[in-house]
């Protein structure tokens, strides 16, 4: 009994790494009322981008340069909130989006919401996120009627 408990020798546990995300809340102008009809949104997604502007989307997925949650956020709401594993910190996040995805193909997006400190959606911000560090504060504004510049 004594010896199982002893397993790990002087590993570190898992709770002791720490981790490394970025987290914030989306913000829709308008509220429920300015999202697009029901047909044309198939997901929403906060996407952080190794490279700026991204090439190809599927490229930047499979080699790993992109971060991002499989699962949808909450569609047709006035607000909601996102965190973004990121599992090999350091590294530099050059553009974060709010993706929406208008049909089932993962090619199929569109980019309505920039992370920017100036407010400006031409000037995207970029966060250098190092182990065990962590940004909660990341807030993105949506306006269905002004998108930002498309950079996919």
């Amino acid at each position: 009994m004594i010896l199982s408990a002893c397993s790990g020798g002087l590993e570190p546990h898992d709770a002791a790494v720490p981790k490394s995300y970025f987290a914030g809340k989306i913000y829709y102008k308008g509220g429920v009322a300015a999202w697009p009809s029901k047909d044309s949104v198939f997901a929403i997604r906060v996407v952080g981008f190794k490279v700026f502007p991204p090439k190809d989307i599927i490229n930047e997925v499979i080699s790993g340069n992109a971060y991002f949650n499989f699962v949808s956020l909450p569609m047709f709401v006035d607000s909601s909130s996102f965190k973004i594993d990121i599992p090999n910190s350091p590294v530099e996040i050059k553009y974060i989006a709010v993706a929406l995805q208008f049909t089932d193909s993962l090619t199929a997006q569109r980019a309505i919401g920039v992370y920017t400190i100036d407010g400006n959606p031409n000037n995207p911000s970029s966060l250098l996120i190092t182990k065990g560090k962590y940004f909660d504060n990341i807030n993105i504004n949506v306006d269905f009627n002004n998108l930002p510049p498309q950079p996919f």
